[in-house]
């Protein structure tokens, strides 16, 4: 799948943007095998009992507030 990617890879734009985080990638003709597979093979996992998601998540909420603090001219 290149489009609506500049032409680019598709597994590896995700990589590089989920590269810090516990993404398993699976690759493949068929999404539905591919994924099948891939549950079978890990399991299901609930990230967001994960310490990296409630980190990624608190860092994605500071910024929000400090986009917001900066848009609206508010500061602490």
């Amino acid at each position: 799948m290149e489009n609506g990617y500049g032409g680019g890879d598709e597994v590896t734009m995700l990589r590089r943007h989920l590269r810090e985080t516990l993404t398993k990638f699976g690759v493949g003709v068929n999404r539905a095998v591919v994924a099948s597979q891939s549950i079978q093979k890990y399991s299901y996992i609930d990230i967001r009992k994960s310490s990296v998601y409630e980190k990624q998540n608190l860092d994605r909420k500071a910024r929000s507030s400090l986009d917001s603090e900066k848009k609206w001219g508010c500061s602490s």
